[in-house]
């Protein structure tokens, strides 16, 4: 609940800085830019294993509407507004899941069987994003320093998950039997090894950043800027609360082998982690105009 407050006043208080700075701009300034770096996601549970950095990039364009304070030169004034723009990005994510389930079924003897499923599934995914930074963006002397929050959608998205050196054990309490790996009580097909990541569930991701970006900006014209980014909520909210690896025995005595079923575990480790983004962007800036305020002109036909 509380989070959910945290949203909803910091979109108030961006949309009210929006509308004042359109009201109020002075300099209007159009900035192309290209972003680079790397992608890592920090895992929310024990059972996620460390990641490796992926790449994350982007192009987009952005227009800035700066309020500035009264001052003797371009050179001392602080200029204070929003940054409004679209970005098109692309991922490449990586993650990591060990895993180790336990469950207990019955096969159509009615005999109990301990299943032990383990192993590690590494999840590859590649996506095509669109972004609206809605920021705050402040530049004095040169220095630019932007803030706020960024909305994405992934407009494409594919990838894989590949497991290694799965194990499905069981055991039969009954006989004091203990059976790894074998067709009969369940074992992953080779096929299954390596699958493509489900685009059914959920539908486009969407997601939701904090981000902050810091460098100098050289005659309002040519910047770089090191920025540093925060995946604070997306709408892939799925729990880990069944085996990654499932085994349903033989129903009747005609059925010969266990089915084996795998978990979209794209789902589970993009729900369970939080994406952090960062790198080096470099961009070219277009000044569209200059308006004084009358409180300005009053000041300077006085003087």
């Amino acid at each position: 609940m509380m989070t959910k407050q945290v949203y909803k006043y910091s979109l108030l208080l961006s949309l009210f800085m929006v509308c004042s700075s359109l009201i109020h701009a002075q300099h209007h300034m159009m900035r192309f830019g290209l972003k680079g770096g790397g992608q890592y996601n920090v895992a929310q549970y024990e059972k996620l294993v460390p990641n490796k950095v992926g790449f994350a990039g982007s192009v987009g364009m952005d227009c800035v509407f700066y309020m500035s304070t009264p001052a003797d030169s371009a050179s001392t004034s602080i200029d204070l507004g929003v940054r409004l723009g679209v970005n098109i990005g692309y991922q490449n994510a990586k993650y990591n899941l060990g895993f180790s389930d336990h469950y207990t079924t019955r096969d159509y003897l009615d005999n109990i069987i301990d299943y032990t499923t383990s192993g590690e599934c590494q999840v590859k995914c590649n996506q095509v994003t669109a972004e609206v930074p809605l920021m705050f963006a402040l530049r004095a002397k040169g220095v630019i320093f932007d803030i706020g929050p960024m909305f994405r959608v992934a407009v494409h998205r594919s990838g894989q998950q590949s497991f290694v050196d799965p194990m499905v054990v069981a055991y039969y309490p009954a006989y004091g039997v203990e059976v790894p790996n074998e067709i009969i009580t369940g074992v992953l097909a080779e096929e299954q090894m390596v699958q493509p990541i489900s685009l059914t569930k959920p539908k486009a991701r969407f997601d939701i950043y904090v981000g902050t970006e810091i460098g100098y900006e050289w005659n309002q014209m040519v910047g770089v800027l090191g920025y540093f980014h925060v995946g604070c909520w997306n709408n892939m909210r799925t729990e880990y609360d069944s085996p990654i690896i499932q085994v349903t025995p033989p129903a009747h005595i005609s059925e010969e082998v266990s089915t084996v079923a795998t978990a979209n575990v794209y789902e589970i480790v993009a729900s369970n982690s939080i994406p952090l983004e960062f790198g080096v962007k470099v961009y070219y800036a277009f000044n569209l105009g200059k308006k004084e305020l009358s409180i300005y002109n009053m000041n300077l036909e006085e003087v």
